[in-house]
């Protein structure tokens, strides 16, 4: 393991969606249990930990929990959960960047911990398996990932599962694999 410290790691969220199976909503800002999922989101990582937001509406609402980072300041007229990636290994800071949705408030305050475990230089693409799939959107990649990535996008691929293969990401097995429910639709957040 190398990561020592939490504030060498930031947390980029994504919340650049369009929601369309949720009439358009902005679904990370959206109410759950009396606050917006994103702000679970945010509380799951300690306080010293950057946050990145990618998102393209809504940004003053966003801009109050972290640095947005915009699609279009990123690739102009390309739009996947990979550029919102692509942002956040290009703006970050740190050399780690732990990934989540910003649609996924059941989150545990250690959800990231089996990422951290196995991040080294010779792995610097981890993902959650959760038993059953692959959770392609919470990750922990190095910044170095970050040409790869847009190459990748660039040749007008956008599966982010494709890409994971072509780097040989890592899965990493969660001990808890309710947490990483998206929220996809009202009634999903109605029966929770």
């Amino acid at each position: 393991m190398v990561i020592k410290n939490t504030a060498d790691v930031t947390l980029l969220i994504l919340c650049g969606g369009k929601a369309q199976r949720m009439q358009g909503i902005d679904k990370p800002l959206h109410s759950w249990h009396g606050q917006a999922m994103l702000d679970y989101v945010c509380a799951t990582v300690p306080k010293e930990m950057p946050i990145l937001i990618s998102a393209n509406r809504n940004i003053a609402a966003y801009a109050k929990r972290g640095m947005v980072v915009r699609d279009k300041d990123i690739l102009a007229n390309t739009h996947s959960p990979l550029v919102g990636i692509l942002g956040g290994l290009t703006v970050a800071r740190t050399e780690w960047v732990l990934i989540a949705p910003g649609d996924t408030p059941k989150l545990s305050s250690n959800w990231w911990g089996p990422l951290y475990k196995y991040a080294d230089k010779d792995t610097p693409a981890l993902v959650i398996f959760d038993g059953e799939r692959q959770q392609n959107l919470h990750l922990l990649l190095h910044r170095r990932l970050r040409d790869s990535l847009r190459e990748y996008i660039s040749s007008g691929r956008l599966e982010v599962y494709r890409w994971l293969e072509q780097i040989s990401a890592k899965q990493v097995t969660s001990p808890n694999p309710l947490e990483f429910k998206n929220m996809n639709s009202l009634s999903d957040l109605q029966g929770e």
